[in-house]
């Protein structure tokens, strides 16, 4: 029905349902398996419940749909390919373990901060200093702390002076780290900017909010709600899969969000 749908021109993520809905056909399967059983307790009984095709049906999708899930859980770069977000084992199998981190540095009244953050929130609010001010919320999803710190302590931010501003970005997000998969690691930022700030955000996977700021803003967002109050600038707002709320701009907006 899925195939059918899409065929006709109607955009539905069929990959996505198949990656996250492939266990709702083992239980489908059981209900009629329970509902045969009892019919057959009823008639001749020398029936087998089970026959080989059905057990063969069943290994193929319990195999072949934990071995997708794993690989997109892996691979982020699959997981775009089935458009879909990341779909986290550690949730499941793992233990989340939380650290602080604490960045500062002074900089220009009317700076240009790009932020890039690959799976959590992004809050900014304005300041009246010169400073920005970052303190980080990171989740480790780890078999137990003593791993969870050593991974924390390899995965850090910066506040860097860049071309045309300032960028701040974690270690695993400014390389392409390959040992360690990114969806192991959360981080929510929470920063106070000079109120005459610029800000550029490339966000996945949480929630953008920006409030009271006087400068042009914007904002790339997968996977999350955008919330952007009390702007005096322009606003562009590129946003995938969540609300776009905009409130008290005095500038162009720009909205483009695809559901």
């Amino acid at each position: 029905m899925l195939l059918l749908v899409q065929g006709l021109g109607h955009g539905l993520p069929i990959w996505g349902y198949v990656v996250r809905g492939w266990p709702v056909l083992l239980i489908g399967w059981g209900a009629l398996k329970i509902v045969d059983y009892r019919r057959l307790r009823h008639a001749d009984g020398s029936r087998a419940l089970f026959s080989r095709s059905e057990i063969a049906v069943l290994l193929f999708v319990v195999f072949g749909g934990s071995a997708l899930t794993t690989a997109v859980n892996i691979s982020s770069d699959l997981g775009n390919m089935f458009d879909i977000d990341e779909i986290d084992l550690w949730d499941i199998t793992g233990n989340n373990f939380s650290f602080d981190e604490h960045r500062e540095a002074v900089v220009p009244l009317d700076s240009n901060i790009e932020i890039v953050n690959r799976s959590g929130n992004v809050e900014i609010r304005a300041s009246d200093s010169d400073r920005v001010v970052l303190d980080v919320k990171k989740t480790v999803r780890a078999s137990n702390k003593e791993e969870a710190e050593h991974l924390s302590k390899d995965f850090t931010f910066s506040i860097e002076p860049g071309r045309t501003g300032y960028r701040i970005v974690s270690n695993r997000d400014a390389v392409d780290f390959r040992d360690i998969p990114r969806q192991r690691f959360k981080s929510s930022l929470k920063l106070h900017v000079p109120k005459r700030s610029s800000i550029r955000i490339d966000n996945r996977n949480g929630k953008v909010s920006i409030q009271g700021l006087e400068g042009n803003q914007q904002v790339s967002n997968r996977y999350g709600p955008v919330d952007i109050r009390g702007i005096i600038g322009d606003v562009r707002i590129e946003n995938r899969k969540g609300r776009v709320t905009v409130e008290d701009i005095k500038g162009a907006v720009s909205v483009n969000n695809v559901r």
